[in-house]
């Protein structure tokens, strides 16, 4: 090898699937802070609907990718929209969902959606802990 060459890393086969993984749950709501944070940060983040409008419509087979190609924008937070509802579909098929018992307010969704579409992260990231502190207020100790 030559000093002006640099050894490149494996690549994977985007044909084989990986089997057999054992992951904590707490991957999901991960993967969603991450989407959240994602979206905040769009330089529109009211472009999110019409986005994952086209998840959709892809993943029922009405958009023809190769006609209508993602992004790489578009690409990066379909990978971890699509991840995290992978990991959610196996953990209610396992049964690894626990019902709450718990409501939030109305009022605080709203104000979530509008920091959201304001790109205020530290807004969304405030209401996000409160409401997970109301929920946890109201469970069984």
């Amino acid at each position: 090898m030559s000093e002006d060459t640099i050894n490149v890393r494996d690549g994977f086969d985007p044909t084989k699937l990986i089997e057999n993984l054992s992951l904590s749950t707490t991957y999901i709501g991960g993967l969603e802070q991450i989407l959240i944070k994602y979206v905040v940060e769009m330089d529109n983040p009211a472009d999110s609907k019409r986005i994952f409008k086209k998840f959709e419509d892809y993943v029922e087979g009405k958009l023809d990718i190769s006609s209508d190609p993602f992004t790489e924008h578009e690409s990066n937070l379909y990978t971890i929209f699509s991840l995290s509802q992978y990991l959610k579909a196996k953990a209610y098929e396992q049964g690894l969902n626990v019902e709450l018992n718990a409501t939030v307010k109305r009022e605080d969704i709203v104000n979530v959606m509008d920091a959201v579409l304001k790109g205020d992260i530290s807004k969304v990231q405030e209401l996000n802990n409160k409401m997970q502190e109301d929920i946890k207020n109201q469970l069984p100790s």
